[in-house]
């Protein structure tokens, strides 16, 4: 499977520390060989797919969208924690 990044996901993966970074890539592996295993997105953002995670920082987000040979990375979200 292909893997392509937006240039919105490039530039939040190198805000990331090695070892965020890490994490996420084992994530994206997982994806790479089942991209169904995440949820997809409903309302607005249908059609994109998401898989929710926790590293040093918190709760993120992780979206993308895939076909039968590609795996598009959009983008990383930090998940705000409201009280």
């Amino acid at each position: 499977m292909n893997i392509t990044q937006t240039r919105t996901f490039e530039q939040q993966m190198k805000k990331l520390s090695m070892t965020q970074q890490d994490h996420l890539e084992d994530i994206i592996w997982q994806l790479q060989i089942d991209p169904t295993s995440g949820k997809q997105w409903k309302g607005t953002l249908n059609g994109y797919w998401y898989v929710d995670y926790e590293d040093s920082q918190g709760k993120k987000y992780l979206f993308y969208q895939f076909t039968e040979n590609q795996l598009c990375l959009v983008a990383v979200f930090q998940i705000s924690q409201r009280i």
